[in-house]
């Protein structure tokens, strides 16, 4: 099985890029994790709508923005 993992912040409006490419594999024995950094779009929407599709198998994880860097380490 195949996990495939996206982060997200405020990105709705490339996530259906994403799903629509994902519908069209023809391997569908994967999982789509969306990690959603605390989004104030409508990304959530968006992502209950793609479930409720029913068409992949998608979880969605959703943390308040912690305006987290991840190369702040490599520069100190």
């Amino acid at each position: 099985k195949i996990t495939i993992v996206t982060p997200s912040y405020n990105r709705a409006h490339t996530l259906t890029r994403v799903y629509d490419s994902l519908k069209n594999q023809t391997f569908k024995d994967f999982k789509w994790i969306i990690m959603d950094d605390g989004s104030i779009d409508h990304t959530r929407e968006m992502v209950e709508n793609f479930q409720s599709e029913g068409l992949i198998n998608i979880e969605y994880f959703w943390n308040e923005d912690s305006n987290y860097d991840p190369f702040s380490k490599v520069y100190e």
